[in-house]
């Protein structure tokens, strides 16, 4: 009788400690969310155009769009523009352009000239304006924001060096040069 007693303890207390495990169990939730927001496209451009550039300039052509400045290069020289449009405020990385370009002569591939792009943005459509960018980008400083309004305006000039300067001198082969700058947007979040 005894061992009956025991027997029947064991079972018990297996049951009332097991069931208490049951109902010590605690059911969690949390929420899953995303933000979409818009994507990055480009609403309209225009190439940089150094314009007619003399063969030999001292000092090099130079278009600096933070400044709005032209140096050595023709009247009808224009600055280069992207507007972009993307979420209302948000942030962008910009990057690609801080490399140097070769541009290539159309009439005689062999002959190159060493494009430095000098990049700036500018909260905004500035397309219609006569302004550039406010702000110079470089490697080190390649953000900016989308305006209120969803728009970005990323301003290009530049520097043209020749394929053999000499003593602060450039020396630019006659022929029409070309070539492509890349210019990459990612949103910082």
């Amino acid at each position: 009788m005894k061992k009956t007693i025991t027997l029947f303890s064991v079972i018990v207390s297996l049951f009332v400690f097991g069931s208490v495990s049951v109902y010590a169990q605690n059911d969690q939730q949390i929420q899953a969310s995303a933000t979409v927001v818009s994507n990055i496209s480009l609403s309209s451009s225009q190439d940089v155009n150094f314009g007619d550039v003399e063969a030999d300039l001292n000092p090099q052509p130079n278009m600096n769009p933070a400044k709005g400045k032209k140096l050595n290069v023709s009247n009808n020289a224009q600055f280069g523009y992207l507007v972009w449009s993307g979420a209302s405020g948000d942030q962008v990385q910009i990057s690609g352009f801080t490399s140097d370009v070769t541009l290539t002569g159309t009439n005689n591939s062999g002959s190159t000239i060493t494009y430095s792009p000098q990049v700036s943005a500018q909260s905004g459509d500035q397309s219609g304006g006569s302004s550039v960018g406010s702000t110079t980008l470089s490697s080190t400083r390649n953000t900016a924001s989308f305006s209120s309004s969803g728009k970005l305006t990323i301003w290009v000039g530049g520097k043209l060096t020749g394929s053999s300067p000499g003593s602060g001198n450039t020396t630019l082969p006659s022929d029409t040069y070309t070539g492509t700058v890349s210019i990459t947007l990612n949103y910082t979040m």
